[in-house]
Formats: C-alpha cells, structure tokens, sequence
C-alpha cells in the first residue's frame, strides 16, 4: 500500500513538472504572450512546482533549505513592497523551488524520456514558428509579428540541443549513440553559428570540450566560472578602456555591456543590501535602456539584492545530479552567466535548469 502511495506521488509529481515546462510554449503557441514568459504564466508554474515542492518536502527540502528559504522569503518581500517587483521575485523563488525538485527527485527513464521529447517537440516547434530574413550577413527574426532578438534564437537552439543530447543518452546503451550525439550537436550547432549569438557558440563549444572528458573535477570548473561570472565585468570594463573597439566573429567585442555593467554596478552600490527592482532601467547608451544586466550575478544583486544572488551561488554547488551529461550541459549554461542572465530569464530558465534532474539508474 506504501510503496503504492509513493508511486503515485511520483507520478502525480512528474505530471505537474512536465506541466510547468511545456505551459509557457503552450500559452505562447495560443498567443497568450509574445514569447516564453507572461506575468501568467510566471504565476501558473510558481503554483504547479509550489505544488510539486509541497508533496515532496521531506525528499527535497532540508533543514537548511528550509532556513534559506525563510531568509529569501522575508528578503523578496521586502523587496515587493519597496520595488514591486512581484514577477522578478516570483520567477526567483521558482527558480529556488525548481533546483530542489529537479535535482533531488529521481525520476524513471520512461518519465525524464517523455519530458526530454516534450520540450524538445515544443522547442523544435516555436523555432520552426519563427520568420526569417537573411540580410547584411544577419538573420531578422520575427514571432507573430513580434521582433525577437537572434541572441534569443541561438539560445533556444542550445536548449533544444541539449534536450535531445540529454533524450539520447536517456535511451539506453547504443553503438549508434555517438553518431546520433554529433548529428545533433552538428544540426544544431549549425544554427547557433547562423544566429552569431556568441554565448552559445561559447557555450556549445565548451560543451563539446567537457564531452570528450570522462575525468573532470565538476566543482572546480564551477567554481572558476562563479568566479569569472562576478569579476569578468570589471575585466572587461578595463579591456575596453585599453583596446578600443574589436571585433568577433563580425560583431564588436565591446557591443555595449561595458555601459551596461557599469549602470548595473551604479544601482547595486545604492542599494546593495535589499536591491533595487526592475522598475530602475539600465542604461546601454545613447539614451536607450534595458531591464537585462547581461550578466546573471549582477542582475539578481542589482534586482533582488545580496541574499538572494548568495543563495543562487550556493546552490550551483550543490548538485549531484547523477547524470554526468547534464551536469555538463548545465556547466556550459553557468558559463553563459557571464554574459547573459540566463538561468534568471522567465523565458526559458527552468528549461535549462532541468537538465538537472536525476534519473533512476537502472539495469
């Protein structure tokens, strides 16, 4: 009867998770939002994994999640009532909420083989959604009429990428496996390089190095790339005083983040403790602003505060997914922390945060 019950958490569990991922391309493919990410949908996947992390408490949260969770929870309140930024904060503590689960439940083959195959389908089906024109050696991309950014595009050709990577290593021992791994990784890989969105080629790249690797010091990669995420803008600031303009792969070196992260930085120096919301833009020069830091560190200290961007590095560590392919896949979406705000993006975050999720070994 008890091993009856559990079963059925399992499954009750695995349906709601496979929910909470594939919802936002659904409200999206209804023209329910432009995109991934609407203040509904951000709201429907709080409530789906708050459900999930509820019926599996005991599995998922320890005395110290729960003590880090409070902590967070009183600070994200804080910063609701003075900045009002309700869907930031909401997407954070999903954020939080979905590491738990993912990492911390295992699921069977059968279950993580059906999720792969659903994002991957849905992914495969909004990029094939997309119109586009080729013109002065880039792509213009548009969605029902609604602008999107080619960085966006190559992103979303990596998640779709690993998904599949992660759905062939699912299906078991196959001499074929690593012929199916490069036409992936090659397919995909093709229109990354056409989307020029430099931190997935990065990303990718890197990927491919950890790929061929079967000893690899996890914790000690992940802690160069923490590091490198939080001292890289001041770096990067100080090149650009000293190099001027240069260019990669067609597009300048210094496209911007330089003004970027120093507006960033102006912010977290005012309000370093509690953060000051996304109501404050950042500036990218000649009068125009973005909510984005291009850099996930600085965006949730200059958002959210010091407590929530401690809470986020602490639980990088923490992984101990026992698939050593998406503990890869997931390192290079780290790297890309660096430049982007990646794993903090309602668009597609817990689509890459679930690489993570553990799955059953089984003979």
């Amino acid at each position: 009867m008890r091993e009856n019950l559990k079963i059925g958490k399992r499954e009750i569990t695995w349906a709601m998770i496979l929910l909470s991922l594939v919802i936002p391309f659904v409200m999206s493919f209804l023209g329910m939002h432009e995109l991934l990410s609407s203040h509904i949908s951000i709201i429907f996947v709080a409530v789906l994994l708050t459900l999930c992390w509820v019926l599996n408490f005991s599995e998922t949260t320890s005395k110290i999640d729960f003590l880090i969770l409070i902590i967070n929870s009183v600070f994200l309140l804080i910063n609701v009532l003075f900045n009002e930024s309700y869907g930031i904060v909401l997407n954070f503590y999903s954020y939080i909420i979905a590491f738990l689960i993912f990492e911390r439940i295992v699921f069977s083959t059968r279950q993580i083989t059906i999720i792969r195959a659903s994002i991957s389908a849905c992914i495969t089906i909004l990029l094939f959604s997309f119109q586009i024109t080729k013109a002065y050696g880039f792509l213009f991309i548009t969605y029902k009429g609604n602008e999107v950014n080619s960085n966006t595009y190559g992103i979303l050709w990596l998640a779709l990428c690993y998904n599949l990577v992660l759905l062939i290593d699912a299906l078991g021992e196959s001499k074929w496996k690593i012929v199916l791994f490069a036409v992936v990784i090659g397919w995909s890989g093709k229109f990354i390089w056409e989307s020029k969105c430099r931190t997935a080629i990065m990303a990718l790249f890197f990927f491919c190095v950890c790929f061929l690797f079967k000893k690899w010091n996890y914790r000690k990669i992940l802690l160069m790339i923490v590091i490198a995420g939080i001292v890289f803008p001041g770096i990067y600031i100080l090149m650009y005083e000293s190099l001027g303009n240069v260019e990669v792969l067609g597009k300048s070196l210094f496209s911007g983040r330089q003004i970027v992260w120093l507006s960033t930085w102006e912010y977290i120096k005012s309000m370093p403790i509690l953060g000051s919301g996304t109501e404050n833009m950042i500036s990218m020069g000649n009068g125009a602003f973005t909510d984005s830091a291009h850099n996930t560190y600085l965006g949730i200290w200059k958002t959210l505060g010091l407590v929530p961007l401690i809470t986020f590095i602490f639980y990088l560590f923490q992984i101990k997914d026992y698939t050593e392919m998406g503990k890869k896949a997931f390192l290079s979406c780290v790297l890309i922390c660096v430049f982007e705000t990646l794993l903090t993006d309602p668009s597609y975050n817990l689509v890459f945060v679930s690489l993570l999720m553990n799955r059953r070994k089984e003979k």
